[in-house]
């Protein structure tokens, strides 16, 4: 085989490779998915689950559930359906935690279906009480540490403050030892003029 043909092979299995990962990429791309996370909002006593789209091609949610009970009850989010997720948008889906029974605390997954009938799961790592106590307990430390930030930015301005006042007491105290010895010498001086004065009165 030529160099010619040689190159002219190498440049078609490239292009044909090419073509075939720019074919799935697309493919991947273009089929429906779903990316899940989720939130709190402690002051409103919501949860958040947000539910972001991917994908290429807009998605149309028809229905979202979870389950309740050692029986797996299924049950029916109270939330605004059908809704359209477009492609690399979110959807957040706000779940009310006040007044839920204990059931719902050991929810650990929720399921949503598409106008093509794909179910697409969210499972926590935790049942919903468990992941609460978790977050609870992560703010809390963040606030703990945000207390010890403040407080040692204060304790800076104290020390700051109490550095300012101790060189000022000192230039103060140096001022005071400056003027006892300028009158101590002045004492002095006048003394002397004094007894020279007493012990040779011509000298006057």
């Amino acid at each position: 085989m030529e160099l010619k043909d040689s190159i002219a092979l190498i440049i078609a299995s490239y292009g044909a490779l090419l073509s075939t990962f720019l074919g799935i990429k697309a493919y991947i791309n273009g089929r429906q998915n779903l990316k899940f996370m989720h939130e709190y909002d402690l002051k409103e006593q919501n949860m958040h689950i947000i539910i972001t789209n991917p994908s290429t091609k807009s998605i149309d949610i028809i229905n979202g559930k979870y389950f309740i009970g050692v029986t797996k009850k299924s049950q029916v989010l109270n939330i605004k359906l059908p809704t359209t997720i477009e492609p690399q948008q979110s959807l957040v889906v706000k779940i009310d935690l006040k007044n839920k029974d204990k059931y719902f605390e050991k929810v650990d997954k929720f399921i949503f279906t598409s106008s093509l009938n794909k179910e697409f799961y969210y499972q926590m790592k935790n049942n919903i009480l468990g992941d609460l106590r978790q977050h609870l307990s992560i703010v809390k430390i963040e606030q703990c540490f945000f207390t010890l930030e403040t407080m040692s930015d204060n304790m800076d301005e104290v020390i700051h403050s109490s550095q300012k006042v101790l060189q000022e007491a000192e230039i103060k105290s140096q001022n005071i030892d400056n003027f006892i010895t300028e009158a101590e010498e002045m004492i002095s001086k006048e003394s002397n003029k004094y007894e020279e004065t007493n012990t040779n009165p011509q000298a006057v």
